[in-house]
Protein backbone atom coordinates (compact mmCIF):
# COMPACT_ATOMS: atom_id res chain seq x y z
CA UNK A 1 0.00 0.00 0.00
CA UNK A 2 1.16 3.49 -0.91
CA UNK A 3 0.12 6.82 0.78
CA UNK A 4 0.26 10.03 -1.23
CA UNK A 5 0.20 13.08 0.63
CA UNK A 6 0.11 16.35 -0.93
CA UNK A 7 0.79 19.55 0.87
CA UNK A 8 -0.85 23.37 -0.16
CA UNK A 9 -1.55 26.34 1.48
CA UNK A 10 -4.15 29.21 0.05
CA UNK A 11 -5.18 32.43 1.43
CA UNK A 12 -7.27 32.63 4.40
CA UNK A 13 -9.84 34.45 2.39
CA UNK A 14 -9.96 31.61 0.06
CA UNK A 15 -10.67 28.52 2.85
CA UNK A 16 -14.39 28.10 2.60
CA UNK A 17 -14.24 28.11 -1.69
CA UNK A 18 -11.03 25.89 -1.24
CA UNK A 19 -12.88 22.99 1.04
CA UNK A 20 -15.92 23.29 -1.33
CA UNK A 21 -14.02 22.79 -4.13
CA UNK A 22 -11.78 20.16 -2.77
CA UNK A 23 -15.22 18.27 -1.31
CA UNK A 24 -17.53 18.62 -4.60
CA UNK A 25 -14.52 17.83 -7.13
CA UNK A 26 -11.16 16.87 -5.83
CA UNK A 27 -11.62 14.49 -2.76
CA UNK A 28 -14.40 12.23 -5.49
CA UNK A 29 -12.21 12.87 -8.20
CA UNK A 30 -9.60 10.89 -6.57
CA UNK A 31 -11.79 8.37 -4.86
CA UNK A 32 -12.95 7.79 -7.82
CA UNK A 33 -9.71 6.46 -9.18
CA UNK A 34 -9.05 2.48 -10.01
CA UNK A 35 -6.67 1.58 -7.03
CA UNK A 36 -7.72 4.13 -4.27
CA UNK A 37 -8.29 3.06 -1.32
CA UNK A 38 -9.53 6.14 0.41
CA UNK A 39 -8.92 10.15 0.79
CA UNK A 40 -9.18 12.24 3.06
CA UNK A 41 -8.35 16.70 3.04
CA UNK A 42 -7.15 18.31 6.78
CA UNK A 43 -6.21 21.52 7.57
CA UNK A 44 -3.47 22.50 10.19
CA UNK A 45 -5.05 23.33 13.46
CA UNK A 46 -3.12 26.21 15.15
CA UNK A 47 -2.20 25.55 18.43
CA UNK A 48 -1.75 27.72 21.85
CA UNK A 49 -2.95 30.99 20.05
CA UNK A 50 -0.81 30.31 17.08
CA UNK A 51 -1.63 32.72 13.82
CA UNK A 52 -1.33 31.53 10.40
CA UNK A 53 -0.41 33.75 7.32
CA UNK A 54 -2.04 31.03 5.06
CA UNK A 55 -4.19 27.87 5.62
CA UNK A 56 -2.30 25.10 5.05
CA UNK A 57 -3.48 21.78 3.94
CA UNK A 58 -2.85 17.95 3.17
CA UNK A 59 -4.56 15.70 0.77
CA UNK A 60 -3.73 12.31 1.92
CA UNK A 61 -4.75 9.50 -0.47
CA UNK A 62 -3.68 5.83 -0.14
CA UNK A 63 -3.47 3.30 -3.14
CA UNK A 64 -3.22 -0.57 -3.59
CA UNK A 65 -0.30 -0.07 -5.63
CA UNK A 66 2.22 2.11 -7.48
CA UNK A 67 0.55 1.05 -10.30
CA UNK A 68 -2.64 2.22 -9.66
CA UNK A 69 -1.16 5.66 -8.40
CA UNK A 70 0.39 6.22 -11.61
CA UNK A 71 -2.34 5.20 -13.84
CA UNK A 72 -4.33 8.24 -12.07
CA UNK A 73 -1.80 10.42 -12.51
CA UNK A 74 -1.67 10.01 -16.20
CA UNK A 75 -5.59 9.70 -16.26
CA UNK A 76 -7.63 12.59 -18.08
CA UNK A 77 -9.66 12.93 -15.40
CA UNK A 78 -7.00 13.84 -12.91
CA UNK A 79 -5.74 16.14 -15.33
CA UNK A 80 -9.11 17.60 -15.71
CA UNK A 81 -9.37 18.20 -12.49
CA UNK A 82 -6.14 19.65 -11.96
CA UNK A 83 -7.25 22.45 -14.71
CA UNK A 84 -10.52 23.17 -13.32
CA UNK A 85 -8.18 23.16 -9.62
CA UNK A 86 -6.36 26.07 -11.41
CA UNK A 87 -8.61 28.69 -13.09
CA UNK A 88 -10.02 28.88 -8.88
CA UNK A 89 -7.73 30.90 -8.40
CA UNK A 90 -6.49 28.81 -5.18
CA UNK A 91 -3.07 30.14 -5.37
CA UNK A 92 -0.53 28.18 -7.73
CA UNK A 93 2.48 26.31 -8.10
CA UNK A 94 2.55 26.25 -4.02
CA UNK A 95 1.77 22.77 -3.17
CA UNK A 96 4.47 19.59 -2.67
CA UNK A 97 3.55 15.69 -2.91
CA UNK A 98 5.23 13.24 -0.95
CA UNK A 99 4.70 9.31 -1.95
CA UNK A 100 4.96 6.54 1.07
CA UNK A 101 5.46 3.35 1.47
CA UNK A 102 3.68 0.95 4.27
CA UNK A 103 6.46 -0.33 6.04
CA UNK A 104 4.32 -1.99 8.93
CA UNK A 105 0.78 -1.04 10.73
CA UNK A 106 -0.87 -1.78 13.60
CA UNK A 107 -4.77 -1.67 14.61
CA UNK A 108 -6.19 -1.27 17.89
CA UNK A 109 -7.24 -4.06 19.49
CA UNK A 110 -10.87 -5.16 18.95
Amino acid sequence: MLTRIWSYQTALENVAAFETFEQNFGLPMVSGQPGCLGVELIRRKPEGGQKLAQAEYCMVSHWESYYYLQLALASQTWKDEIKLFLVQGFGEGNGTTIVYELVARTDPPA
